[in-house]
Protein backbone atom coordinates (compact mmCIF):
# COMPACT_ATOMS: atom_id res chain seq x y z
CA UNK A 1 0.00 0.00 0.00
CA UNK A 2 2.57 2.90 0.70
CA UNK A 3 4.49 1.56 -2.34
CA UNK A 4 1.83 2.12 -4.27
CA UNK A 5 0.37 5.19 -2.97
CA UNK A 6 3.37 7.15 -1.74
CA UNK A 7 4.35 10.63 -2.91
CA UNK A 8 5.31 13.80 -1.26
CA UNK A 9 1.66 14.88 -0.87
CA UNK A 10 0.40 11.52 0.28
CA UNK A 11 -0.90 11.34 4.13
CA UNK A 12 -1.47 7.94 5.69
CA UNK A 13 -3.09 6.94 8.69
CA UNK A 14 -1.56 3.52 10.19
CA UNK A 15 -3.37 1.59 13.08
CA UNK A 16 -1.18 -1.77 13.11
CA UNK A 17 -2.16 -4.31 15.58
CA UNK A 18 -1.51 -3.52 18.92
CA UNK A 19 1.36 -5.35 20.43
CA UNK A 20 0.02 -8.18 22.08
CA UNK A 21 -2.44 -8.84 19.86
CA UNK A 22 -0.82 -9.10 16.43
CA UNK A 23 -2.21 -12.19 16.21
CA UNK A 24 -5.76 -11.19 16.21
CA UNK A 25 -5.69 -10.48 12.43
CA UNK A 26 -4.49 -14.11 11.93
CA UNK A 27 -1.46 -16.00 12.64
CA UNK A 28 1.34 -15.02 10.50
CA UNK A 29 -0.65 -11.66 9.12
CA UNK A 30 1.76 -9.27 11.67
CA UNK A 31 4.89 -10.38 14.43
CA UNK A 32 6.67 -8.38 16.44
CA UNK A 33 9.43 -7.94 14.20
CA UNK A 34 6.96 -6.27 11.37
CA UNK A 35 6.80 -3.55 13.65
CA UNK A 36 10.69 -2.65 13.04
CA UNK A 37 10.29 -3.53 9.51
CA UNK A 38 7.67 -0.28 9.00
CA UNK A 39 9.77 2.04 11.14
CA UNK A 40 12.48 1.68 8.74
CA UNK A 41 10.63 2.00 5.98
CA UNK A 42 8.56 5.09 7.53
CA UNK A 43 11.91 6.46 7.06
CA UNK A 44 12.26 6.43 3.91
CA UNK A 45 8.36 7.69 2.93
CA UNK A 46 7.78 10.89 0.42
CA UNK A 47 4.33 11.59 2.26
CA UNK A 48 3.63 12.03 6.05
CA UNK A 49 1.89 9.43 8.41
CA UNK A 50 -0.03 9.43 11.63
CA UNK A 51 -0.15 5.81 13.27
CA UNK A 52 -1.60 4.90 16.57
CA UNK A 53 -0.30 2.25 18.63
CA UNK A 54 -0.38 0.96 22.21
CA UNK A 55 2.66 2.55 24.21
CA UNK A 56 5.06 -0.08 24.88
CA UNK A 57 8.74 0.38 26.08
CA UNK A 58 9.64 -1.84 22.51
CA UNK A 59 7.20 0.30 20.40
CA UNK A 60 8.54 3.66 21.78
CA UNK A 61 11.97 2.74 20.88
CA UNK A 62 11.13 1.20 17.41
CA UNK A 63 9.68 4.10 16.40
CA UNK A 64 11.88 6.67 18.78
CA UNK A 65 13.05 8.90 15.10
CA UNK A 66 9.79 10.00 15.11
CA UNK A 67 7.30 12.58 16.92
CA UNK A 68 5.56 10.61 19.35
CA UNK A 69 2.96 12.14 21.65
CA UNK A 70 0.77 10.16 23.78
CA UNK A 71 -2.91 10.09 24.57
CA UNK A 72 -4.61 9.17 27.98
CA UNK A 73 -7.74 6.43 26.39
CA UNK A 74 -10.00 4.07 27.66
CA UNK A 75 -10.97 0.77 25.93
CA UNK A 76 -14.20 -0.45 26.66
CA UNK A 77 -16.96 -3.20 25.78
CA UNK A 78 -20.37 -2.12 27.34
CA UNK A 79 -20.33 0.04 30.38
CA UNK A 80 -16.93 -1.91 31.80
CA UNK A 81 -13.32 0.58 30.93
CA UNK A 82 -9.75 -0.06 30.89
CA UNK A 83 -7.58 2.79 31.37
CA UNK A 84 -4.33 2.85 28.99
CA UNK A 85 -2.28 5.34 27.07
CA UNK A 86 -1.47 5.04 23.59
CA UNK A 87 1.12 6.45 21.07
CA UNK A 88 0.49 8.94 18.56
CA UNK A 89 3.13 8.97 16.06
CA UNK A 90 4.07 11.29 13.33
CA UNK A 91 6.29 11.56 10.62
CA UNK A 92 7.88 15.01 11.70
CA UNK A 93 11.08 13.46 13.35
CA UNK A 94 12.90 14.68 15.94
CA UNK A 95 15.33 16.33 13.80
CA UNK A 96 13.32 18.93 11.99
CA UNK A 97 11.60 19.58 15.17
Amino acid sequence: FLERWDRPQALFFLDPPYQGSEHYYGRGMFSKADYARLAKRLKGLQGSFIMTVNDTPELRTAFRAFSIETADVSYSLGDNGTAARELIITSQSKARQ
